[in-house]
């Protein structure tokens, strides 16, 4: 009998099995990958990067995940908040000027200021749950973390939305984390900290894309996956 049985080789599960390579651990991934939405293919010169591609920098779990691996990341430059849509493509510029830049609907428009203001009231609560307080270990800082709006969807955190609204909130999850309806509200609520820069924010690139780093920590589970 295994100490520990994870399921699905995605980034969480290969992070949780590097924690746990000490122990008598297996990994069951359905695919003929591994990486889950991490997924990086050379074209040319540079990478095409599917899923998530940014990462938050020093003193992030990421970042120590990265340093024990022995995976090089570096600082991004330019703009990390380019969007193209309807047929605009914007560059700069604070994103919470986007949705009066995209053309869209006017209940579109209101649509997405009203579940933009939802996510930046959700964010501010975020930033006191994962504060470190004194006294308490890791992981006790961890299970706050995870209790955070963790009885409802990120789906039914922010509503239904028209198309436009929607797809500018589901991209942004989908391409990293989830599904809207498959995380939980606080899951979403701390991805968007990242992406609008509170605390660490994303800015580093893994070197070789992001499968770099799940191809490494599945080379050194070997057979356990």
């Amino acid at each position: 009998m295994k100490d520990v049985v994870i399921v699905g080789a995605g980034l969480a599960g290969l992070s949780a099995a590097w924690r746990l390579r000490h122990w008598d651990t297996v990994v069951l991934e359905s695919e003929n990958r591994v990486g889950g939405r991490i997924r990086s293919e050379r074209r040319g010169a540079y990478w095409l990067n599917w899923g998530g591609h940014v990462f938050a920098g020093a003193g992030s779990s990421t970042d120590a995940l990265l340093n024990e691996v022995g995976v090089t990341a570096v600082n991004i430059p330019g703009s990390l908040q380019a969007l193209s849509m309807n047929g605009k493509f914007i560059r700069k510029g604070h994103i919470a000027t986007y949705p009066f830049r995209i053309p869209m609907s006017l209940s579109s428009r209101i649509d997405t200021l009203r579940a933009g203001m939802k996510v930046v009231s959700g964010v501010a609560k975020y930033t006191g749950v994962v504060r470190k307080r004194a006294g308490e270990s890791g992981a006790m800082r961890q299970q706050r973390i995870y209790d955070f709006e963790n009885q409802s969807s990120f789906q039914d955190f922010i509503g239904n939305l028209s198309e436009d609204a929607a797809a500018l909130f589901k991209t942004t999850v989908t391409r990293s984390a989830g599904d809207m309806n498959e995380i939980s509200a606080g899951a979403g609520i701390g991805y968007f900290s990242l992406v609008l820069g509170i605390g660490q924010g994303l800015s580093q690139g893994i070197v070789g894309g992001p499968s770099t780093l799940t191809e490494s920590i599945a080379a050194s589970l070997g057979d356990r996956i």
